[in-house]
């Protein structure tokens, strides 16, 4: 329950603070500390970057109700009462269909920022180099669209 509430009030503060939009090398740069290594706290900064603002449903953009708002900022899925799609906070984002734990995303990313090779990051997130090598494209994809 300890670490359900120091999640919350670090979305919080993370929330508060003044940083680029998006998931970008940058923007998780700015926003690292050794506290995103714990697991609800580097889900709740990928959410808050993949959905500035109000999140909503991809597909017809109707926001996510707010009686749900709290299992989707938790990673869970919602249904959306607009269209009846069924998604979660990485649907229609950088990270749609992604197998890595948001830890290692933070880190790929971390890296990026640091200027590090696909061998480095392989090593740093523990993922093979051609992970490193997808997500080094993904993010830079995502920078460019910010």
């Amino acid at each position: 329950m300890e670490v359900a509430k120091d999640s919350k009030m670090l979305a919080a503060e993370l929330h508060e603070r003044a940083r680029p939009r998006g998931l970008t090398t940058s923007a998780v740069a700015q926003a690292f500390r050794p506290e995103l290594l714990d697991a609800p706290a580097s889900r709740a900064l990928l959410v808050e970057l993949l959905h500035p603002g109000e999140p909503a449903c991809p597909s017809c953009k109707t926001p996510v109700p707010e009686r749900r708002r709290a299992g989707f900022l938790a990673w869970g899925r919602v249904t959306c009462p607009g269209c009846g799609r069924t998604y979660g906070p990485t649907s229609g984002t950088v990270m749609a269909g992604c197998n890595l734990d948001p830890r290692q995303v933070l880190l790929i990313a971390l890296g990026l920022a640091m200027g590090l090779d696909n061998g480095a990051l392989a090593g740093l997130a523990h993922v093979s180099s051609e992970t490193a090598r997808i997500w080094r494209a993904r993010l830079a994809q995502e920078h460019a669209q910010a």
